[in-house]
């Protein structure tokens, strides 16, 4: 990826972004009539200024008030904070000022890239123009300036778009029928794991068992999914407490942390956990006793990849599952999916037909 691509004209409306050395991090800035807005020094993901983006045009009628059409450019940032022009303090109740906030457009909604901007910046909406209240050097110098709506509109949606097609977010439909599958799938592959080892004679709990669905809150996902899929599915899904019986994959209660990694998952066969590394965010397979580990993925969405791959795998008479080519074939077909090579030996455990001898074969070269 070049260090900085932009979308639209910087002297009209354009959106800057480039990546970091952080996975699935970028810097981001906006560009209005040759004014930048944003530092472009501090990076976080992008899922939210497409939520941003979204919330804003679906909403637009709602980010202006007639009384704006008489106030010069300067007094509309004191009005919607409730600020005393001359003293600079709160002059209204809080319920005041959050009724007055919901008619204008913060910058900082466009997510973390703008956390530590050093303008104030309204967007507000009226008759086709996008109208952004800049406030360069502090409140007092706040100037007008517009972009037409069509213009907004298509050059956030030439960023949404080379985003989502370079894997950089998941749009909202995308996400939903992602989770959906996910969801049927996982579902789907430990039922089976229930019905190879239980057959027709369950144990008593799970002859009892209620039908189970799994679900999860889509509003709270896309708010966070700048967070990760798994935090998502943590904290925002039930998942966890679906019937779980694959031996190499167990979501936990809870997200766990040890200061390095947040762990999500167990591998109960040999009790290893999953984890995401904080450093980096590739995922990695701890070994709790000694705090060693192994990286697995490159990042999560590769794992989350992986872990589709492995539960379709799962899925397989036992026939078909335990033949050598098939193994082969899946195994290969992971280790791209994980991100290379580099991550091959974690591999040769999940298929066991390739030779292994047991999970004391992996090895663990990296302590915390």
């Amino acid at each position: 990826m070049p260090n900085s691509i932009l979308f639209g004209d910087k002297e009209n409306f354009a959106i800057e972004i480039a990546a970091t050395k952080k996975p699935a991090t970028f810097k981001l800035c906006f560009w209005v009539n040759k004014i930048k807005i944003g530092l472009f020094t501090k990076a976080g993901k992008l899922n939210e200024s497409i939520r941003a983006y979204n919330k804003f045009i679906t909403h637009k009628e709602n980010y202006y008030l007639p009384l704006f059409d008489e106030m010069l450019a300067e007094d509309i940032p004191f009005y919607i904070l409730g600020l005393n022009k001359s003293t600079f303090k709160s002059n209204i109740s809080s319920k005041e000022f959050e009724a007055r906030t919901k008619h204008a457009f913060s910058l900082i909604e466009f997510g973390e890239p703008f956390y530590n901007s050093n303008n104030d910046v309204f967007v507000l909406y009226k008759s086709l123009k996008v109208i952004f209240i800049i406030c360069e050097k502090g409140i007092l110098s706040a100037k007008r300036h517009e972009v037409s709506i069509d213009d907004f509109i298509s050059v956030f949606e030439q960023y949404a778009t080379y985003c989502d097609e370079n894997g950089i977010v998941l749009r909202v439909k995308q996400l939903n029928v992602e989770m959906l599958e996910f969801f049927s799938l996982y579902q789907y592959a430990n039922f089976k794991q229930f019905k190879l080892i239980y057959g027709d004679h369950p144990f008593e709990g799970v002859e009892k068992m209620e039908p189970f669905i799994i679900q999860y809150d889509g509003n709270q996902f896309e708010r966070n999914i700048s967070n990760g899929i798994f935090y998502c599915l943590a904290f925002f899904s039930n998942i966890k407490d679906a019937p779980q019986q694959m031996i190499h994959f167990m979501f936990i209660d809870k997200m766990l942390t040890n200061g390095h990694a947040v762990l999500f998952a167990k591998d109960y066969q040999c009790d290893l956990y999953f984890g995401i590394q904080k450093k980096d965010g590739k995922i990695i397979i701890i070994e709790p006793q000694e705090s060693k580990y192994i990286y697995i993925a490159k990042d999560e969405s590769s794992f989350f990849a992986f872990l589709k791959c492995y539960l379709e795998y799962s899925i397989f008479t036992l026939s078909v599952a335990a033949n050598e080519e098939m193994q082969v074939l899946y195994r290969n077909r992971c280790i791209e999916l994980a991100g290379g090579i580099e991550f091959a030996e974690y591999y040769n455990y999940v298929f066991p037909a390739l030779n292994y001898k047991g999970p004391w074969n992996i090895s663990f070269p990296n302590s915390f």
